[in-house]
């Protein structure tokens, strides 16, 4: 493995994991009509797909971004100002976020004023605005099949930020205790490749919870993101192949499959990089956008 580049991941992921953490859980806005597990109605993810014992998955959860518009009794738009969720950047909301052409589109653009956004820690004055999207208070769920088509953003080198991930609906303590699990992330830093990553207290040392090998030849193209997760370990694939298979190993007091034995939810987001991965000084980029195509998930 490739030890600098592996470091260098986890100095990012724990310098920011701690934030997205924090913010992931506020929701903006949300339907309180909604509840945390997916509508009664009965989704439908397309062909059926078997599991390794032959049943089929049942599909809880689809959205192919049809329409012009985000459904927002599935999603809520990241606002800094109610989140805390910044990287140097403000999340207003849904500015930012469109979909077209059965396609969600979340972009960080570089503004032509500075644009300020209240922050706990103080106000944020930046000429970057970017996009997040989340399922809390909508939908989550422990276990399953969990399925994104995606593109990453077009890029010339460091500067970009792109995650896949999950969170828990009801974490308890300070990260990573009630678990992470990124299913990619993208650092425009290394453009050949997307790493995943599972943040909880382990007893198992940190290179069996990421993968910083897992080449993807152009990940500005639609791949397919999946997670396959169940009682005993978590496995993420990339196009069908597999890139990270881990046993879940807890730390004193944890036990079994903990924290990963409840239900988590999804977020998307596409933001500015930091640390090694930000813009080096006097570059940047006019508009940078992460592609959703679907997400699918079966339990």
């Amino acid at each position: 493995a490739d030890t600098e580049a592996r470091a260098t991941a986890l100095a990012a992921a724990q310098a920011d994991a701690q934030a997205q953490f924090d913010a992931a859980q506020v929701p903006v806005d949300p339907d309180p009509g909604a509840g945390n597990t997916a509508p009664p109605t009965g989704p439908s993810c397309g062909s059926p797909i078997l599991k390794s014992d032959g049943t089929p998955w049942a599909c809880t959860f689809v959205d192919e971004f049809r329409g012009d518009t985000l459904d927002t009794t599935k999603w809520h738009p990241i606002n800094t100002m109610e989140s805390a969720f910044s990287y140097g950047d403000c999340f207003l909301g849904d500015r930012n976020i469109a979909v077209s052409g059965g396609v969600l589109q979340l972009s960080t653009i570089r503004e032509a004023e500075p644009v300020t956004c209240d922050h706990p820690a103080g106000p944020v004055t930046t000429n970057y605005t970017s996009a997040a999207v989340s399922s809390f208070g909508k939908f989550s769920q422990a276990y399953g099949r969990y399925e994104i088509r995606a593109a990453m953003p077009q890029t010339n080198g460091a500067g970009l930020q792109s995650a896949l991930w999950m969170l828990p609906q009801d974490p308890k303590g300070t990260w990573p205790g009630s678990g992470e699990i990124d299913i990619v992330e993208f650092y425009s830093q290394y453009p050949d490749r997307l790493i995943p990553a599972l943040h909880y207290n382990s007893v198992l040392p940190w290179g069996t919870r990421t993968n910083n090998q897992c080449l993807v030849y152009k990940p500005t193209d639609f791949h397919t993101y999946v997670l396959e997760w169940t009682a005993q370990k978590l496995t993420i694939s990339i196009d069908g192949t597999t890139c990270l298979d881990h046993t879940i190993s807890p730390m004193a007091p944890l036990v079994g499959s903990a924290p990963f034995d409840t239900p988590f939810n999804l977020n998307l987001t596409q933001m500015l990089g930091t640390g090694d991965n930000a813009f080096p000084a006097g570059q940047g980029i006019d508009k940078a956008t992460l592609q959703v195509d679907y997400v699918k998930v079966w339990q």
